[in-house]
C-alpha cells in the first residue's frame, strides 16, 4: 500500500512540475508573441508615416506647382494689361500733343 501512495504521490508532483514547466513555457511564448506584436506594430507604424509623409510631399509639391502656374498666369495678365495701358497712355499723349499744337498755331 505504501508503494501504491508513493506511487501517487510521484505522480503528482510530476504532474504539477509538467504544469508548472508548461506554466513557465506558455509565459515565455505569450512574451514572445507580445514582443513580435509590438515589432510589427512599430514596423507598421513606421510605414504608414512614411507614406504619410511622401502623400504630403506630394500634396505639397502639387500646390506650389498650381501656385507657381497661377501666378505666371497672373504675370502674364498683368503684363498684358500694362502693355494696353503704356500704349492708351502713349495714346493721350499723342493726342495731347497735337491738341496744344493746335491750340498754339
Amino acid at each position: 500500500m505504501w508503494k501504491l501512495a508513493q506511487k501517487t504521490i510521484d505522480i503528482i508532483r510530476q504532474a504539477e512540475q509538467e504544469a508548472d514547466q508548461l506554466e513557465k513555457d506558455t509565459a515565455a511564448e505569450c512574451e514572445s508573441i507580445v514582443q513580435a506584436a509590438r515589432e510589427q506594430a512599430a514596423r507598421h507604424f513606421e510605414i504608414t508615416t512614411d507614406q504619410s509623409r511622401a502623400s504630403a510631399r506630394e500634396i505639397l509639391e502639387s500646390a506650389r506647382q498650381k501656385g507657381d502656374e497661377i501666378i505666371a498666369r497672373q504675370l502674364q495678365q498683368a503684363e498684358v494689361i500694362a502693355a494696353d495701358l503704356r500704349k492708351a497712355a502713349a495714346e493721350k499723349e499723342q493726342e495731347a500733343i497735337r491738341m496744344i499744337i493746335s491750340k498754339l498755331y
